[in-house]
């Protein structure tokens, strides 16, 4: 078998997706048999300080969870101030 480079994803890259989505997942990477999803958590500035994330064994967590995570964040923003821009 020949050795193919397989090109490196760091964590800023890692970053720059969770931040360009406002979303975050973990399938798998940290605990074999637990998912996570989670959305971040904006102030009256536009900050990001906080997240709001929900874990759950592997075959239990469904996706359809995800856009209430999305919601749920977006009212806690709203609480804090933050208005998106239009």
């Amino acid at each position: 078998m020949q050795d193919v480079p397989v090109p490196e994803i760091g964590p800023n890259d890692v970053l720059i997706k969770i931040r360009k989505t406002a979303i975050s997942r973990d399938d798998e990477e940290l605990e074999l048999g637990v998912r996570c999803m989670a959305a971040g958590i904006y102030d009256d500035q536009g900050r990001l300080v906080a997240g709001l994330s929900v874990s759950a064994p592997a075959d239990r967590l469904e996706e359809s969870w995800l856009d209430r995570v999305k919601e749920t964040a977006a009212r806690i923003s709203a609480a804090l101030g933050h208005a998106i821009p239009t």
